[in-house]
């Protein structure tokens, strides 16, 4: 009889003393005592979730639809965002058992079918609202289902691609994640002892651009674009494998400053690659979804722009994604040098500043890529894991890509709560429920 506690997150924004109390070893007699229990714990583990169990329900996208079926999904008081990192720290049992069952359901189907990733899916719960048992949560609702005046719960959520997991050897779990997509969900088909769906990948308004169909474009992102947005070389430590235990003091620290809060582009996916993946992904043949657009699911309230947005169209101003950019950058760089983090600016977040604009003479976010580039270039005196590589500047990329990682990415950078609209729901998911970029980077701004 295992009853939930509240679960524990790492973040960019968590204090010393939470860190310190997650880092925190037991002692050599207490490790002696825990051993033989947790081999007896995960020899169970090992027959209950054995081979001879049903793996046909393991999450799998359909290219020719856009959906990806059999996503189980992690009831979460935050949100994770496209473009993000994070660590997570597992420790209520449902969750637990629906990662234990999903990860070695997908090594086993992964020999078979060369998967790549283990994929879960994300939905924003307040606390608040809900509490923390997970047994009397509200009813999961498709966006179909979704009532258009319901302010409090959501349909929209984040596709998380794991990376690398480990157990800790009190029974918790420890996920390295990224967020790559938003989605919606279509159909329900278990809410407990986990939630199980199918979700409809969710590309922008500007990836729909010449009658591109959703099908096609979730096509073009997963065959092509992720492959250089997002870095597959990975581990939650420098050394092990996934799966095995692992102290939380070799996570937190140091290391866990290095991996969050950007997921940094892939150096190693060359032009060769990107284009040959593009050639492919555009002689697939997508179907049509019925009932579904980015438009009817704005009209039914499950995607809206932040009010001062609208109101915008209502009095017929009109700004290009390319000038809210332009001003976004701007407030970046002010931050910046009030803040003094000339040094302390993610190299991650500097790779998506666009270049051959007309800056102010003050402006410091240019000189401070320059450098980068530089020190990389001549092997520098600065620790730079990756290569800086402006992104802007790799052929056959998009800018609209470019664009919708900024607007993702650049909320990093907000903190704190006021009483503001924006803020009501939690930032990041105000931020994942606006329907195209241009929306988003003035949400930010």
């Amino acid at each position: 009889g295992f009853s939930p506690r509240s679960q524990l997150r790492v973040t960019p924004l968590v204090s010393q003393h939470r860190l310190d109390a997650a880092a925190a070893r037991p002692s050599s007699d207490e490790q002696d005592k825990s051993t033989p229990f947790m081999e007896s714990v995960r020899s169970i583990q090992d027959v209950f979730y054995s081979s001879d169990r049903d793996c046909e329900d393991t999450p799998l996208l359909n290219r020719t639809t856009g959906m990806m079926h059999n996503l189980p999904i992690l009831i979460s008081p935050s949100t994770e965002l496209p473009g993000r990192q994070t660590v997570r720290f597992i420790d209520n049992p449902l969750d637990i058992n629906m990662l234990e069952s999903s990860l070695r359901g997908f090594a086993e189907k992964s020999v078979t079918d060369n998967n790549s990733y283990c994929f879960v899916g994300q939905i924003y719960r307040d606390p608040n609202e809900t509490g923390d048992d997970p047994l009397n949560r509200p009813m999961m609702k498709s966006w179909k289902d979704f009532p258009p005046d319901d302010d409090n719960g959501t349909c929209v959520g984040t596709l998380l691609r794991i990376m690398d997991f480990r157990r800790v050897n009190d029974g918790r779990m420890v996920l390295l994640v990224q967020g790559i997509e938003r989605f919606a969900i279509s159909k329900v088909y278990q809410e407990l002892p986990y939630i199980i769906v199918d979700a409809q990948i969710l590309p922008d308004e500007e990836e729909l651009a010449d009658n591109t169909s959703i099908p096609s474009a979730v096509a073009a992102s997963f065959g092509a674009w992720h492959s250089f947005e997002y870095e597959d070389n990975v581990k939650l430590t420098e050394d092990g494998t996934s799966g095995e235990e692992v102290c939380i003091g070799a996570i937190v620290g140091e290391r866990l400053a290095q991996l969050i809060p950007f997921i940094s582009f892939n150096s190693d996916s060359t032009n060769s690659l990107l284009q040959e993946s593009i050639a492919h992904t555009s002689s697939e043949v997508p179907v049509a979804i019925d009932d579904l657009s980015i438009q009817h699911l704005t009209s039914r309230n499950v995607l809206s722009n932040v009010p001062t947005f609208s109101n915008l169209a209502v009095q017929g101003d009109v700004l290009t994604a390319g000038d809210i950019e332009y001003d976004l950058w701007i407030c970046i760089d002010e931050y910046v040098r009030l803040r003094g983090l000339y040094a302390l600016i993610s190299p991650d977040l500097m790779t998506l500043l666009p270049q051959g604009k007309d800056w102010p003479n003050d402006f410091c976010l240019e000189d401070i890529a320059a450098n980068l580039e530089a020190k990389n270039a001549k092997g520098g005196d600065i620790d730079l894991s990756r290569p800086f590589v402006r992104v802007g500047s790799a052929p056959h990329y998009p800018n609209e890509r470019r664009l919708r990682r900024l607007s993702y990415s650049a909320s990093a950078l907000l903190g704190g709560s006021t009483p503001t609209d924006l803020l009501n729901k939690g930032v990041r998911q105000t931020l994942l429920e606006v329907p195209n970029t241009r929306g988003r980077l003035w949400a930010v701004l």
